[in-house]
């Protein structure tokens, strides 16, 4: 229950005090600042979108088929990839992202390549093979998810756009991170 305050008149000056009115110019009055959002809030925001779509990543590498499953993980990365720029209101084309996606993993293919035919091999071994599946390709989604979430922010913290992103450089620093 809310009680209200008896509201006190402002002190009144003594007549013999001269009233001064100050008149400001709308030219002259200083711009509404715009609301300050601290870096680390955005930050923390960013952190939320990649660590979800690490998530949903690890999901999509648990899909049995080696093909569908590195489709299923792109198509995830490029939703993040997507949801970040929105984040920084940066410009977003699907197909210019499909392809930034397709561009960073492709250096990573023979290391996918050579994961999924242990994945292949290893589904052969009875008992021990499909759970060293069931571990290691979502472990692995989840970390290119993260890592390909981490690059976007950086870059897209840094004033970058889909179309400013150095691809070379991109890879280079992304393969560092899986590396960790």
């Amino acid at each position: 229950r809310r009680t209200r305050r008896a509201s006190t008149p402002a002190p009144v000056p003594p007549a013999s005090e001269p009233i001064e009115a100050t008149v400001v110019s709308p030219a002259a009055a200083p711009p509404a600042a715009a609301p300050v959002v601290p870096a680390v809030v955005e930050d923390a925001s960013a952190r939320r979108i990649i660590d979800s779509y690490a998530l949903y990543g690890a999901v999509a590498g648990l899909v049995p088929l080696p093909v569908v499953d590195a489709a299923a993980i792109a198509a995830v990365q490029v939703s993040m990839v997507r949801d970040l720029a929105a984040h920084f209101r940066v410009p977003f084309s699907r197909e210019r992202g499909k392809t930034l996606v397709a561009a960073l993993l492709g250096g990573m293919t023979p290391a996918y390549t050579g994961r999924s035919a242990m994945k292949y091999l290893a589904m052969r071994l009875p008992l021990v093979g499909p759970v060293i599946t069931i571990a290691t390709v979502p472990a692995f989604a989840s970390a290119a998810t993260y890592a390909v979430g981490r690059l976007f922010a950086a870059h897209f913290a840094d004033g970058g756009t889909l179309d400013t992103l150095d691809v070379p450089a991109a890879r280079t620093r992304l393969a560092g991170q899986l590396a960790r």
